[in-house]
């Protein structure tokens, strides 16, 4: 847990203090795999 407080010492690294940003992108990628339902089985038609 050593670096827990590092965005508060060290202010000029831009770090953020929050998650959200992050929690943003794997929601928004949690949407599009939830929509993505697979591929379904194609009719073989090539012999």
């Amino acid at each position: 847990m050593t670096l827990l407080w590092t965005f508060y010492d060290h202010p000029k690294t831009g770090l953020p203090n929050t998650n959200n940003a992050l929690e943003a992108v794997f929601s928004d990628l949690k949407t599009k795999v939830r929509v993505h339902r697979g591929i379904g089985k194609q009719k073989e038609t090539h012999r």
